[in-house]
């Protein structure tokens, strides 16, 4: 995947036995005690991701298909074998005694297995992590989104890719010197798992719901997790791309337009400006007064925009 001019250089034995063996030795002990917290959705679906990323290895990876396939295969064999033999005394009983736990005993409802999906309006966390506000200044029930959810509770307080990784896949992915079978490979499945992530809303995952086996997963949120991690992948594939690459006009444009969405943001946190107006709005359906939580609100929200300014300043 070397840009044209650009030589490759591997390592001596690279793709020898020892660097394979330790490699999938290392993925083998990270995956067996993530079995071991005993979360059978995470444990799956980084499966899924850790067999995407084999795929995405062996069709662009250097030397013969076949033999990087073999080479590919047998390390996901030593590195499953490693998984389940330092899981197996969790796995073993967990298995006898899961009909028993609280997702069995509600027969692993259709509520449970929707709940918490992802939805549009959290795609603004992508720039504000801090959108609901400050926890430990607002405390319980001082979130002011609530009818955006419908009062269900969120599973996770932020999700959000970090702002200075998305603003360097955003400007790498405008050139065609970052796009690769990885990178669009990587892309492609980001894209698929948050839509999955949108949980019943997408009609497909009522058909996910009708598989017994899968009934036993609950959350659509959790597929958002292997979106984060196709997009911090492709952060650093983005990250080299920026290094080879000579900035040019595109660059400068993109990132002064990144700098005026957060100055935007934080003249419109001010007091008496567009977020009281369509936050004050929210607040009043809450039983604590707007003005105790509004100036906590337009802090944290106007520290998220100066953070995307420092963010947009250090890519450039």
């Amino acid at each position: 995947d070397k840009p044209v001019g650009v030589a490759a250089h591997p390592s001596p034995g690279w793709e020898g036995p020892t660097v394979i063996g330790g490699l999938a030795a290392a993925c083998g002990l990270a995956f067996g005690l993530q079995l071991l917290a005993g979360e059978p959705a995470i444990s799956l679906l980084t499966l899924v991701f850790c067999g995407a990323v084999a795929l995405a290895g062996w069709l662009g990876g250097p030397g013969p298909l076949a033999a990087r396939g073999v080479r590919i295969a047998l390390a996901g064999v030593l590195a499953g074998g490693l998984a389940a033999a330092i899981a197996a005394p969790l796995l073993l009983p967990l298995s006898e005694i899961l009909p028993l736990t609280y997702r069995g005993q509600h027969l692993y409802s259709a509520k449970a297995f929707g709940a918490s999906p992802f939805a549009l309006w959290r795609m603004a966390e992508w720039l504000f992590p801090r959108l609901n506000g400050d926890p430990g200044a607002l405390g319980p029930g001082g979130h002011w989104q609530y009818r955006f959810h419908s009062g269900e509770l969120v599973y996770i307080w932020a999700v959000t890719f970090g702002v200075l990784p998305l603003l360097a896949v955003v400007l790498a992915a405008a050139r065609r010197d970052f796009w690769t079978s990885k990178t669009v490979f990587l892309a492609v499945s980001a894209l698929v798992t948050l839509v999955f992530s949108f949980g019943f809303a997408l009609p497909l995952y009522r058909f996910l719901y009708s598989i017994e086996v899968l009934r036993r997963l609950r959350y659509p949120i959790k597929f958002y997790l292997l979106t984060t991690l196709c997009v911090a992948l492709l952060a650093g594939f983005a990250v080299d791309a920026l290094r080879r690459r000579r900035p040019g006009r595109l660059e400068v444009v993109l990132l002064s337009l990144a700098v005026a969405v957060f100055g935007t943001a934080y003249l419109a946190a001010g007091p008496g400006g567009p977020l009281d107006r369509i936050v004050g709005r929210e607040l009043a359906l809450l039983g604590t007064p707007p003005d105790a939580l509004l100036p906590t609100i337009r802090r944290v929200f106007r520290g998220d925009a100066l953070f995307g300014h420092a963010a947009a300043l250090v890519l450039g």
